[in-house]
């Protein structure tokens, strides 16, 4: 798994949870295809931050302030969501096939 939840999380917010989480780049990234049902780029499951839908996720610069990361698009009750990582420096999205497994980034998740 490349996302470990930090501290006590998930928290409740209202009627909804948020966790705090650690999330490390993928060893082979892919490019998004944008469209209706986008896809490729880095997936998030709920699973993985301890929830059953994602609602929203935010997220910061990685560890090492290299790339910025970004949710495709906001997801309401969906299952997974789409990060795309970006290179800070030239706001390209990171080139196909990239190792980013070295780098993390810590994300807000909220969902149920």
């Amino acid at each position: 798994m490349s996302t470990t939840i930090a501290g006590r999380n998930p928290l409740p917010v209202g009627d909804r949870w948020m966790v705090i989480c650690d999330h490390l780049g993928p060893a082979t990234y892919t490019q998004v295809t944008p469209g209706a049902t986008a896809s490729g780029g880095d997936v998030l499951t709920a699973g993985e931050c301890g929830l059953k839908f994602i609602q929203a996720v935010h997220a910061s610069g990685d560890d090492t302030l290299s790339y910025l990361v970004v949710p495709q698009a906001q997801v309401t009750d969906a299952a997974s969501a789409i990060l795309r990582w970006f290179v800070a420096a030239t706001a390209a999205e990171v080139a196909a096939s990239a190792n980013l497994s070295a780098r993390h980034v810590r994300l807000v998740v909220w969902g149920r």
